[in-house]
């Protein structure tokens, strides 16, 4: 396995493809070619792809290894990679403009819109999902073993619609998938059309985003990339069977780094959704007397070691991890896919955000 692992290593240069870049950021580039060859050497990633844009206007883009390590397949800018609670803010996207055309309330109990989900000691809305606020329950180690319920949103809720909330919403904060769950089917009732097929006809196709594909392991997807763990002693394997359908809102989505930067442009540059929207997003949510200064509705808002503002969202699980990161000072947007749960933070695509922001200072 050492010489395999190797052998991996040594061709990431080789295998990355279908290079685009503008010459203005050449070291950049360079510079962030080394640091991610670097970084899946260290963390053992087979594949990945990067693209990255200024003003609008993709910059680079690159895959780096292979989407399939048995068929010596190369990681191109084309690959789809799961790209995990990524799929929270295509989630949040659809909800406010849909929330625009008032076509749903944010503000309304979910029960109001879902007759049939378990009545709660306290209600909880939308706005509690998307704040992570409902006080649902994240994932348990009870429900590892219900896979049958994981084909669809219906059978999914069955996991978890019968336990209590962990706290009066509002008041609290849990990072729950399983309220996007909850939302995904509040979309589909207030629609009457099936959530994946209501986000490609109101979000994909508007903003040709024709690489996302929803987490199926029965459909033929195009491009797809291999799914990849590490074993208990650091060997590369298969990343075990998950179906994720039934989380298409929350973790259960099949994406490219193009596809994410033509959504993160929409956001932050077109009419997609308009300025009020917009500043929702980006404001921190309040529960109880405190601020939670890194949650607005779906999205994260940090800043980096240099006081850079950040909106974006990570994306971890099995086969599968993606980071979004727009820097809204410098209308930059990196996004960042790999076929390995390698629990990266920030900091690594801070640094790659770091080499584009050099340039840009320097012809300020």
């Amino acid at each position: 396995m050492k010489q395999f692992t190797t052998t991996i290593i040594i061709i990431f240069i080789l295998v990355g493809c279908q290079v685009k870049n503008s010459s203005r950021f050449d070291d950049a580039v360079k510079k962030s070619s080394a640091f991610v060859e670097k970084f899946m050497e260290e963390q053992k990633v087979p594949g990945m792809s990067i693209s990255v844009s200024y003003k609008d206007s993709l910059i680079w883009s690159q895959g780096f290894g292979y989407a399939d390590v048995e068929n010596k397949v190369p990681a191109t800018t084309n690959s789809k990679f799961r790209c995990a609670s990524i799929s929270k803010l295509y989630a949040t996207v659809l909800t406010a403009r849909l929330a625009e055309d008032g076509i749903i309330d944010l503000d309304k109990p979910v029960t109001d819109i879902l007759k049939d989900y378990p009545r709660k000691k306290w209600g909880f809305t939308i706005r509690h999902i998307e704040s992570h606020t409902s006080g649902i329950r994240t994932y348990a180690d009870k429900d590892t073993k219900l896979h049958h319920l994981h084909n669809s949103i219906e059978n999914g809720i069955k996991i978890f619609q019968d336990d209590p909330l962990l706290f009066i919403p509002g008041t609290g904060y849990q990072y729950s998938t399983y309220a996007f769950v909850v939302l995904s089917a509040c979309l589909q009732e207030v629609t009457g059309t099936p959530y994946f097929q209501l986000l490609k006809d109101t979000l994909l196709t508007k903003l040709d985003m024709n690489n996302t594909y929803l987490d199926d392991p029965l459909a033929i997807i195009p491009e797809r990339a291999g799914t990849y763990s590490l074993d208990s002693v650091g060997n590369l394997i298969h990343a075990p069977y998950s179906d994720n359908r039934y989380k298409a809102a929350g973790g259960g989505i099949f994406t490219s780094t193009e596809d994410m930067i033509k959504f993160g442009e929409a956001v932050m540059f077109t009419n997609y959704v308009n300025d009020d929207t917009r500043k929702m997003f980006f404001t921190p949510y309040q529960y109880g007397e405190h601020f939670r200064n890194d949650r607005g509705f779906g999205w994260r808002i940090i800043k980096d070691d240099n006081d850079n503002l950040i909106y974006g969202h990570l994306g971890g699980q099995d086969g599968g991890s993606a980071v979004l990161a727009i820097y809204p000072k410098y209308d930059l947007i990196i996004a960042w896919t790999g076929n390995l749960n390698s629990k990266w933070k920030y900091d690594k695509v801070e640094q790659v955000g770091n080499y584009f922001i050099d340039v840009i200072e320097k012809v300020k």
